[in-house]
């Protein structure tokens, strides 16, 4: 971008390859308008995995560890210091390895990520025009937890009609039977029973 203003400024006022240089930084600075506008985070990295193109909710993802990295930014020096700051327990090298390799796949299907602080991100990495790799990543933490809010409340759904409720009927039939052995009278209260709780 910088060698295409300085080449701009050197030509004449009216030559046409300056308003193709024109034309591109604006396309450019559209591109980077669009990328922020984005609701997610957004990166593109080049076939030589460069961080070329982010956004402000990228930067957010990786706020303690992107502004310490020197220029440029290779993915594989960011996945290393990331995992080193998250205090990532493992193989650190056959990890960064397989996170390269997953990235340069590129095959587009979203792959949710739980990290060390307990956030989950959904990932998606596509293979865009002159091999580089365009990623997004959502954060659904939130979804996350109400999911496992609502896993929760089956599970205790479940243990009532598993136990309470049987044990009710149960007992409600042995203070039946009891009744019906007391004769006209019991029958009579058991009948009255049956139809209240029809009733209700």
């Amino acid at each position: 971008m910088i060698s295409a203003l300085k080449s701009l400024t050197r030509r004449p006022a009216t030559d046409p390859a300056n308003e193709e240089i024109v034309r591109r930084c604006a396309e450019n600075e559209l591109l980077k308008a669009v990328i922020e506008a984005v609701p997610v985070a957004v990166a593109v990295y080049d076939r030589d995995d460069r961080l070329v193109q982010y956004n402000t909710a990228y930067v957010g993802f990786y706020k303690d560890v992107l502004p310490h990295l020197k220029q440029p930014v290779f993915y594989s020096d960011l996945v290393r210091r990331n995992l080193q700051h998250v205090g990532f327990k493992g193989d650190l090298e056959a990890e960064v390895a397989k996170r390269v390799a997953l990235q340069r796949e590129g095959d587009g299907k979203p792959v949710e990520r739980t990290y060390a602080d307990g956030s989950c991100r959904l990932i998606s990495k596509s293979r865009i025009v002159g091999g580089a790799i365009a990623g997004f990543a959502q954060d659904i933490t939130a979804l996350k937890l109400r999911e496992a809010q609502l896993d929760a409340s089956k599970a205790e759904l479940a243990l009532i009609a598993t136990t309470i409720v049987p044990n009710a009927v149960a007992e409600f039939g042995g203070v039946a039977q009891e009744l019906a052995g007391a004769g006209d009278k019991g029958r009579e209260l058991v009948g009255k029973s049956s139809e209240q709780a029809v009733a209700t």
